[in-house]
This record gives structure tokens, sequence and C-alpha cells, in this order.
């Protein structure tokens, strides 16, 4: 019990640390994209958008690996075996900088051809797309090899480092961007944005390194011998690979398309609205990154009542956490937008509005690829996971060739999105002991009738302030204080919504 006590305890204290990081990160990430929109103008945004997405879907070798290393890592400090964590970072690392090396040729030969001869982009911006290309390559590679270090930090659950980076990262962004406008008279503004991006990402990678070897002795490099455990990574990450080729094919793969039949004007939209779910999602992915570490240690020990209450825990809290953020955006989608960018691109309200429903429901099932990961069963989720959203693609395609509007796209993404979550529920039922029919019951329809109560309370408040003429801002404080108050008093139960109101009080003093 002391035990559990002190993991929610550090859970708790983490996730704090992770709230304040994403706060400041959003402020800074939402400012900065209006100067890169203001500066780049939407031709140029769009063009860095698609080439940068391009880049992007080589993380599919990537992502497979991310997932293979943090779970083998967090389940060896499950087991209590720390000359494992040291040889699952050696190796990992030994395996992203042969990977880095495969992506830097497969880049610089069919998808270097692709780029020159595939995408809608303007001629006279081909020579400074080919730049940024080269850049976002190397930028890439830079993150890749970067992994181990980051994995190593959330296995160890030191999430206060974590935040330090994440905040430096954004600071550097945002002083990039800004220095734009004083060289843009001398220099191609879309071409020095993306050599910066390239030195901040070395920036970054040298500092994570510094500090892991400086704090894990398991951060030090080692050549592995054991054949064994190079066979189970690239095995974990062989079928992770097919869930992440689906996760690239999914975004990368739909800016493609929006590109070839709406060309780079909806690529700035789609990134405007990716821009704004991302920010928003950055505060849930405060709470689950600070959980899924829990998940797979108890997993390791076999505690499966422990696991099981993880996974409700996340899953429904996520949703709660980000209703609260996401309808008073939904709502009010007009004013905000109007009042963060200088210039909005076409079709940006119905785009946000549609990302975030999307990123509603994939909160769900975040805390169940996590328990499924852990298992090391995951042929079927991984291949099943693929095949869903490579139908996506096609039905997307389809609704454009037939001259659908570009967010009906979005809308066939949200349904797909859907049926993923529960394809994924099954799943956790046939790998885990927790069971899908009563996390349906428990977990999905209870936080979605929520959802359902939020918005039409929501739009009822917007509806009749916006009769009597009273500021948008008003809507929008509104908005929070009633979505707050139901997800409050519907959405958590009596027993554990008194422990949090009997924390507050003792916080400050009541």
């Amino acid at each position: 019990m002391s035990q559990i006590s002190d993991n929610n305890k550090r859970i708790a204290k983490n996730t704090i640390i992770l709230y304040a990081r994403t706060l400041f990160v959003l402020a800074v990430k939402l400012y900065t994209s209006r100067l890169i929109l203001k500066y780049l103008g939407v031709t140029d945004y769009g063009i860095y958008n698609i080439v940068a997405s391009f880049i992007a879907m080589f993380t599919l070798l990537n992502g497979a690996l991310t997932t293979s290393i943090q779970r083998f890592l967090t389940y060896s400090l499950g087991e209590k075996n720390v000359e494992k964590v040291r040889d699952v970072f050696s190796a990992s690392l030994l395996i992203l900088l042969f990977l880095s090396l495969i992506i830097i040729i497969v880049a610089e030969t069919v998808g270097l051809w692709y780029v020159n001869n595939k995408l809608n982009i303007p001629l006279e911006r081909m020579e400074a797309a080919n730049w940024v290309y080269q850049f976002s390559v190397i930028t890439f590679v830079m993150q890749v090899i970067t992994v181990p270090y980051n994995s190593i930090l959330t296995a160890y659950e030191n999430f206060k480092a974590f935040a330090y980076f994440d905040i430096l990262n954004a600071l550097l962004s945002l002083f990039l961007v800004i220095s734009i406008g004083f060289v843009a008279d001398s220099l191609d503004a879309l071409i020095y944005y993306g050599a910066g991006l390239l030195f901040i990402a070395a920036a970054i990678r040298f500092l994570y390194s510094a500090y892991c070897h400086k704090q894990y002795v398991a951060s030090h490099f080692s050549i592995v011998k054991d054949k064994k455990l190079y066979k189970k990574l690239f095995s974990f990450s062989f079928y992770s690979f097919f869930g992440n080729m689906g996760n690239v094919i999914g975004e990368g793969g739909i800016n493609i398309v929006i590109n070839i039949f709406f060309g780079v004007a909806l690529n700035a939209t789609r990134g405007i609205s990716t821009q704004v779910s991302n920010a928003v999602g950055g505060f849930i992915r405060s709470f689950t990154t600070t959980l899924n570490p829990q998940i797979t240690k108890n997993y390791a020990e076999g505690n499966v009542e422990q696991y099981t209450k993880l996974v409700y825990y996340s899953a429904r809290f996520s949703f709660l956490l980000l209703t609260v953020f996401l309808i008073p955006i939904m709502v009010n989608i007009h004013y905000i937008l109007r009042l963060w960018l200088t210039e909005i691109p076409p079709y940006s309200e119905v785009f946000v509005q549609l990302m975030l429903l999307q990123s509603l429901i994939h909160v769900l099932f975040n805390p169940i690829t996590t328990i499924v990961n852990a298992t090391g069963n995951i042929k079927l989720y991984q291949i099943g996971t693929f095949i869903i959203l490579i139908s996506n693609i096609i039905f997307i395609y389809i609704v454009y060739v037939f001259g659908c509007a570009a967010y009906v796209g979005i809308t066939v993404q949200c349904i797909v999105t859907f049926f993923q979550l529960l394809f994924s529920v099954f799943v956790m039922q046939k790998t885990t002991k927790i069971r899908a029919i009563p996390f349906l019951k428990n977990v999905v329809v209870p936080v979605s009738l929520i959802y359902i109560l939020c918005l039409i309370c929501a739009c009822g408040c917007n509806y009749a302030l916006e009769s009597i003429n009273w500021h948008p801002l008003l809507s929008i404080i509104m908005s929070v204080f009633t979505t707050s108050f139901i997800c409050f008093y519907i959405g958590i139960n009596k027993d554990l919504r008194n422990k949090i109101l009997f924390s507050l009080k003792n916080k400050i003093h009541i």
C-alpha cells in the first residue's frame, strides 16, 4: 500500500511538472505559429508543411524503434534489472545510428526525386523547397539519435529534466522565428527557418546526451554482443513498424493527398489545425506520459489490479481533461483564430474543430496502446492498426475524387479513428486481463455522454451571450467554467472528488 501511495504521489508531482511545462510551451508555440505564418506567408508556410511532412514519413521506422526502446527500458526497470537497462540503451543507440544511415540514403534518392517531381510546389520556390528538404533530413537524423536519451528520462520518470529541454526547445524556436523579421530583407526566410531548426535540433541533441551521460550510468554506450536482445528489439520494432506506418500515412499522407487536390494553401490550413490539435493534446500527454511508465512497470510486476486501474484512470481522465480544453475552442473557434492569426487560411475553422474531435477519440486508446505494448504481444494490434489507417487514406482519396470538400476528408479520418478505438479495446481484452465490455461501459460510453452534455451547454451559453452582444471572451470563460463543472461533478466519482477537494483545501489552508 505504501509503494502504491508513493507511486501516486510521484505521478501527481510529475503531472504538475509537465502541466506547467505544457502551459508555457503551448503559449510560446501558439505565438510562434502566428509569427511563422506572418513572416513566411501562406505559400511558404504550406511549402514547409508539405516538405517537412514528407520527411516525417520516415518516422515510421524511428517511431517503431522508439516504442520498442521505451517498452524494454521501462520493463527492465520494472524487473529491477539495471544491467539490462544499460544493454537495451546501448543496443538501441547502435541500431538507431544504422537506421540514420538508411534514412539518409532513401531520402537522398527516392525522397529527393519525389519532392522535385511529384509535389505540387510553385516553380519559383523549388530551390527553397530543396534547401528546406535537405535541412529537414539532417534535423530528423538528429532527432532520431536523441531517442534513447529521451527514453532513459521517461523510464526513470525524470520528467523535470524532460520539461526543461522542451521549454528550451520552444524558446529557441521562438527566437528563431522572431529573428526572421530582421533577416527577411537579405535572406530567403524559408531557407533561413529550415537552417535554424537544424541548429536547434543539434543543440538539443548535445544537451540531452551530456545530461544523461552525467546522471545515468545506463546511458554510457558500450558494444552489446547479446544477439537475443537485438532479436527482441527488432522483433518488437518490426510489428511496431506497421502501426507507425499507418500513423505516418494518416498524417503526412493526408497532407500529400490534400496537396494533390487542393494545393499548398490547404496544406497551410492543415498545418494550422495540426498545431492547435497538438498544442491542446500536449496537456493530455503531460498526464499520460507520467502514467505510462507505471502501467508498464506494474505489468512487469504482475500487478493486474493496479495496471487495470491505471488504464481506466488514464483513459477516463485524459478524455475529461481534453474536453475542458477542447469545448471552449470548438465553440469559439472563429474568435480564437481571428485573435491568434494575422491571416486565416481557408477552411481553418472546420479543420481545427474536426482535428480536435479526432484527438478526443484518440486519447481513449492511448493507455490501451501502452498496456498492449507492455505485454510484448503486439503483432495483431499493430498489423490491425496499419490496415485500419491505410483504409483511412483510401477513403479520403475516394471522397476527394468524387469532388467532396476538403473538410470531408478530415471527417472520414474521425470516423476511422473511432473504429480504431473499438479495435484497440478488443485487442486489449485478447492480450491482457482487462475486459472489453466493462471498459466500453464504464469509460467510453459515460465520457461520450458527458462530452455531448458539455457541448450542448457551451453552445447554449455562446448563443445566449451572442444575442445580447457580449464580448466573445466571456463566452470562452463561461464555456471553461461550465465544462469544468460538468466534468468534475458528473465525470468523477464522489470518493475521488472528495479526495481532490480535501487535497486542495489542505494546499490553500482553508
